[in-house]
C-alpha cells in the first residue's frame, strides 16, 4: 500500500530503478539539470576563480556569490552528508523513521527557500574582461569551463553559429543570440529560473491542496460538499488566459515582479487535483481501525491529523507534485515565448526560443530554436516518466514489493 512506501523514500527510488527503465534514465536527466542549476555560476562564468595581478590576488568569482548561491551549496553538501549519515545510522538501528522524515522535510525547506531566494537575487551587472585581463603580462587566472556572461551583450559577436572558434572555454559551443550572448551559458542558467519557478509554484499548490483536502476528508459532510464546488469552480478557470491576463495588467514600473505574481498564480490554480487526491486517501483511511481507536481514546483532533492521517495520506501527492511542476515549467516557458514572462537579459528557455525567428528579418536560427527546446522536452518529458514510474510503483499491486 501507499503507506509502507512512503516511509522510505529510498525504496521508491530503487523500485523506481528496477521497474522503469525510462524512468530511471529520466531522473538521471533530472539530477544533470539540477546540478547544472545549482553549480551554474561555477560552471559558465567570466568572472574567474582566482585572478592573480602583480602582487594582489582576488577572487571575483566568490565576490560575486549571492546568498541563493551560498545556501544551494551549503544545503547540497549538507544534504550529502545528511543522508549518508542517515542511512549508515539506519543500518545500525540508531536513526529512527521520524527523526530521517524531518530531515527530508528539512531538505525540501532548504530547496524550497533557495529556489525563492533564487528569485529574489537579480544578476549583477559585471562588464569587466577579465579573461583579456589575465592574458596581459605578469597576470594569470583560473577560470570556469565556459567563459561567458548570461546577462552581458556583445553585438559583435551576435548570431553566431554553434562552432568551435578559438579556445576551449571561450568557444560559443551552441552559439550566440540576437545580443550576443552565449546560448550554453544562458541555457545552464535557465535551467535555475525553469527549476525554480516549478518547485515554488508546485510548494504553493501542495500547501493548500493538502490543507483544504484534509479538512474536507476529515469533517465531511457539508465541508466536503461545499469544498467540492469550490474545486470545480477552480478547475474551470483557464490558467493560461488568466496569467495572460495578470501580465498584461502588471505596470511596466513592476516588470520585475512579474515572476512572483505568476509563481503565485500558477500555485492558486494548481491545488485542486492535490486537494481531491488527500481528500479521497482521508476518507479511506478515517474508517480504519487505528483511526477509531485513536478517536476513543480521546487524541486530538490535530494529533489524529498530523500524526496518524496525514503521513499515510499525502504519499499520492508525490505523483501530483510531479505532473505539477512539469505544467509549471511549460507555462513559464509559453508565457516567456509570447514575451510576457521573463524579460532580458534574465535567461529564460521560452524567450530564447521566441529569439530564433528574427522579426526584422524573418530568417530562422536553427539553434535558438533546437537547444532551448531540447532543454524543455528533456525536463519536461523526465518530470511526466518519473510521475507515471512514481503511480505505477504507489500501486497497490506493487505495496508487497516494498517492504
Amino acid at each position: 500500500m501507499y503507506n509502507s512506501i512512503g516511509k522510505n523514500p529510498i525504496a521508491l527510488l530503487k523500485l523506481i530503478y528496477q521497474r522503469n527503465n525510462f524512468a530511471a534514465i529520466s531522473l538521471g536527466i533530472l539530477c544533470v539539470f539540477s546540478l547544472l542549476a545549482i553549480f551554474a555560476p561555477f560552471i559558465a562564468n567570466h568572472r574567474p576563480y582566482v585572478l592573480v595581478r602583480q602582487n594582489s590576488i582576488e577572487f571575483p568569482l566568490f565576490n560575486m556569490l549571492r546568498l541563493s548561491d551560498w545556501i544551494l551549496f551549503i544545503g547540497f553538501f549538507l544534504g550529502l552528508l545528511t543522508f549518508w549519515f542517515c542511512r549508515s545510522m539506519q543500518r545500525k538501528a540508531k536513526c529512527s523513521k521520524r527523526a530521517t522524515l524531518y530531515i527530508y522535510l528539512g531538505a525540501v525547506l532548504l530547496t524550497f527557500t533557495a529556489s525563492l531566494l533564487i528569485t529574489l537575487d537579480r544578476p549583477t551587472l559585471d562588464t569587466t574582461d577579465y579573461y583579456a585581463l589575465s592574458q596581459s603580462r605578469d597576470n594569470w587566472a583560473i577560470f570556469a569551463p565556459l567563459v561567458h556572461d548570461p546577462v552581458t551583450a556583445n553585438i559583435a559577436e551576435r548570431l553566431k553559429e554553434p562552432g568551435w572558434q578559438g579556445d576551449l572555454s571561450t568557444t560559443n559551443w551552441l552559439g550566440t543570440d540576437g545580443a550576443g550572448a552565449d546560448v550554453c551559458t544562458r541555457l545552464i542558467h535557465a535551467s535555475r529560473i525553469a527549476l525554480s519557478i516549478g518547485l515554488i509554484s508546485t510548494s504553493i499548490a501542495l500547501l493548500l491542496g493538502v490543507c483544504v483536502g484534509s479538512v474536507m476528508g476529515y469533517f465531511g459532510a457539508w465541508i466536503d460538499t461545499l469544498g467540492m464546488r469550490i474545486i470545480e469552480i477552480f478547475m474551470a478557470i483557464p490558467r493560461l488566459f488568466l496569467l495572460l491576463l495578470v501580465m498584461a495588467f502588471i505596470p511596466p514600473q513592476f516588470s520585475s515582479y512579474t515572476i512572483y505574481a505568476m509563481m503565485i498564480v500558477i500555485g492558486l490554480t494548481s491545488w485542486m487535483n492535490c486537494a481531491r487526491f488527500v481528500r479521497a486517501e482521508f476518507l479511506k483511511l478515517r474508517e480504519l481501525d487505528y483511526i477509531c481507536a485513536a478517536k476513543a481514546v480521546g487524541l486530538p483532533r490535530r494529533s489524529i491529523i498530523f500524526y496518524h492521517l496525514l503521513p499515510n495520506g499525502i504519499t499520492p501527492v508525490l505523483v501530483d507534485a510531479s505532473f505539477s511542476i512539469a505544467a509549471a515549467i511549460l507555462l513559464e516557458t509559453s508565457l516567456s515565448f509570447l514575451g510576457f514572462g521573463i524579460k532580458p537579459p534574465d535567461p529564460s528557455w521560452g524567450q530564447m526560443l521566441a529569439e530564433a525567428i528574427d522579426p526584422s528579418t524573418g530568417v530562422f536560427h536553427w539553434w535558438l530554436a533546437f537547444f532551448p527546446g531540447v532543454m524543455i522536452f528533456l525536463t519536461v518529458f523526465s518530470l511526466n516518466c518519473i510521475g507515471d514510474a512514481l503511480r505505477d510503483v504507489l500501486d497497490s499491486r506493487f505495496g508487497d514489493a516494498a517492504r
